[in-house]
């Protein structure tokens, strides 16, 4: 199990509800790691470099069926990738080819465990970028420029959450503080999700919007994310075909076409009330709508004749994880909702109520002993706070203080990748376990009690988002191994006795 604090989540409050909460959001979490899954689809036989798991392709891909290389026909094979936890999936490709990779370049969130040999690997901050993960960007493109390329050699990239803080390269005249003041402005200040920003970003960087691609070429390209392939945006244009529909439509993925323009960009900025508030730089590198920052278009994209796989479908993903591990503990499992986009704390507060509202009513229609699940990514608004905690934190401490007194209501709340929210310094004690981010936290309805005999205040944790510091004090902080990310995931449980 990825947790490391199990025992001490798991021996207060409602030691059973804890235990089985504990177990599923672990089991999620544990789902996540792409590691065994790139065996599933990659695969070197006779010689040849085998791509193939229909699980993994986008539906209605053109390319549908194996993809399949003569090494004898091939003569450099290199990696490149970005992403929290991506690392795992750059071990699986250096354990899959042996000597026959050649080398490479990846870059992860600081925190992550650099387990790669051939690959080098460096580190960046998430989700701000910072002067560290800027210059491994710089370092990916001047390495990518030295080798020469040719249409004999093979890119394989493997790109998964976190592109959002760790794809990031300033386009000229930006500087490394401009474009960070711009994603901690659109971001964490004024709580823009990840899907608006990046109309800003793409527009901004020499690295993102596809360009990282175009560097490759004219080498042959396998493109790998650490997600299922094929997740659209609800307004996303409308296609017969659902790769299509998928590749026209993406945001935030540098190795797939993007969807984003300048005039996009500055109406998303005005949208939010930022546009005035952004460095010159930036609004003068959108105002001029420079034709040389044009991003990589579907058209483009197709003219490559790439493959993409998603190496952590659906059907293998966090939520399916977590609920069958609900049922082998004999729990009714219902979904609230997939991919909310809400404001933390009020979420909370109402999930919370939701729970209060069902804890023992006869007609509900939960059957209980029953998990209600949602996942996602949840937002927080900082404004000018400058607490240390996370979305899913601050849920679960929100939800808290609504379920007091409950016998028979736990909820858990993590980010699957290991970390929620960028972390620090929240906690004497948690500094000295090596724990610089918790990933999320467990409570119940003894929660608040607890936190009333340490005195520990949950409202003002909650209105100053310093969150962590409150949950490790009561033992309700969740530390765990860092991964790719599958989004947050969120368990509500409702016992049918008390705990």
């Amino acid at each position: 199990m990825r947790i490391k604090n199990y025992e001490d989540l798991t021996n207060h409050g409602n030691i059973k509800g804890r235990k089985m909460v504990a177990d599923i959001i672990g089991a999620g979490m544990d789902a996540t790691n792409p590691y065994n899954n790139m065996f599933k689809l990659m695969s070197v036989k006779d010689n040849k470099l085998i791509f193939d798991c229909k699980e993994m392709e986008s539906p209605g891909d053109p390319r549908s069926g194996p993809t399949v290389f003569d090494l004898d026909e091939v003569d450099r094979i290199f990696c490149f990738a970005v992403g929290k936890g991506i690392l795992y999936m750059v071990k699986a490709i250096e354990d899959i080819l042996g000597e026959r990779l050649a080398g490479g370049l990846a870059i992860c969130k600081h925190g992550d465990e650099f387990i790669t040999s051939k690959v080098i690997a460096m580190s960046g901050r998430h989700p701000v970028p910072d002067e560290a993960g800027i210059e491994a960007n710089r370092k990916m493109l001047e390495m990518i420029a030295s080798l020469d390329l040719t249409d004999k050699d093979l890119c394989i990239t493997a790109f998964g959450q976190g592109c959002s803080g760790l794809a990031c390269l300033p386009a000229d005249g930006i500087s490394a503080a401009d474009v960070a003041y711009m994603q901690q402005l659109c971001l964490i200040d004024n709580g823009m999700p990840n899907d608006d920003c990046c109309y800003l970003r793409n527009q901004v960087d020499l690295f993102r919007g596809g360009r990282v691609l175009r560097a490759m070429r004219p080498a042959r390209l396998i493109n790998l994310i650490g997600v299922g392939a094929g997740g659209v945006r609800r307004d996303a244009p409308i296609y017969d075909n659902h790769y299509e529909r998928w590749q026209r439509a993406n945001l935030w993925l540098p190795n797939m076409a993007d969807c984003t323009t300048t005039a996009d960009a500055i109406a998303m900025a005005k949208k939010w009330r930022v546009f005035d508030k952004l460095p010159q730089s930036i609004q003068d590198k959108l105002l001029s709508n420079d034709p040389g920052s044009d991003t990589v278009s579907y058209d483009e994209y197709e003219s490559w004749n790439p493959r993409i796989f998603g190496v952590v479908p659906g059907s293998m993903g966090a939520l399916q994880a977590a609920v069958a591990k609900a049922k082998e503990l004999g729990l009714n499992t219902y979904v609230l909702a997939q991919g909310s986009h809400s404001e933390a704390a009020p979420t909370g507060q109402f999930n919370g109520k939701v729970a209060l509202t069902h804890e023992k009513a006869a007609d509900s229609p939960f059957k209980k002993p029953c998990a209600l699940f949602n996942t996602g990514e949840l937002l927080v608004t900082v404004n000018n706070e400058k607490g240390i905690g996370g979305r899913n934190q601050e849920f679960c401490t929100a939800a808290a203080s609504v379920i007091d007194g409950s016998k028979r209501i736990v909820i858990g709340a993590v980010d699957t990748d290991g970390t929620d929210g960028p972390g620090g310094n929240f906690h004497p004690d948690a500094w000295a376990k090596g724990i610089r981010c918790l990933c999320g936290g467990l409570v119940d309805g003894y929660t608040a009690a607890e936190a009333r005999e340490k005195g520990v205040d949950l409202f003002t944790a909650v209105k100053t988002h310093g969150t962590s510091t409150a949950l490790w004090e009561l033992c309700c902080g969740v530390a765990a191994i860092q991964d790719i990310s599958l989004s947050d995931l969120q368990c509500i449980l409702l016992m049918d006795e008390d705990g």
